[in-house]
């Protein structure tokens, strides 16, 4: 079931204390990679602004035919740029998140393990 959340709502709840199951054999640094990617796997599919990108209103700028000066003739509806999946890139990306571990443990031991946002 998806829940209707914004990535600002997802960023907010982001911050906090998470708790985890470390197993035997996977170290530390290999479980916050894979946490990592998957809060940005399953939070880029709560981003629905890749589906519309929005229009704006760009004026059409023509010289004066005697003096030269910038004159607008009309606008024109085009893609806003600023917005554009090509552009601003997704909203979960894995360079953003950053885990801090609380307890330290080795690869070849188990038990639970704190995680920092």
């Amino acid at each position: 079931m998806k829940v209707a959340l914004s990535p600002k709502d997802i960023w907010q709840l982001l911050n906090g204390v998470l708790c985890v199951y470390k197993p035997r054999d996977i170290s530390l640094a290999s479980l916050k990679k894979r946490i990592v990617n998957q809060i940005v796997e399953e939070g880029n599919t709560y981003d629905d602004s890749m589906d519309t990108i929005p229009m704006i209103e760009m004026p059409i700028v023509e010289p004066h035919p005697v003096t030269e000066a910038l004159l607008v003739v009309g606008t024109r509806r085009q893609l806003d740029y600023r917005r554009h999946p090509l552009m601003c890139g997704k909203s979960f990306r894995a360079e953003d998140i950053m885990i801090e571990q609380i307890t330290e443990l080795e690869p070849a031991s188990s038990g639970i393990c704190g995680k920092h946002y």
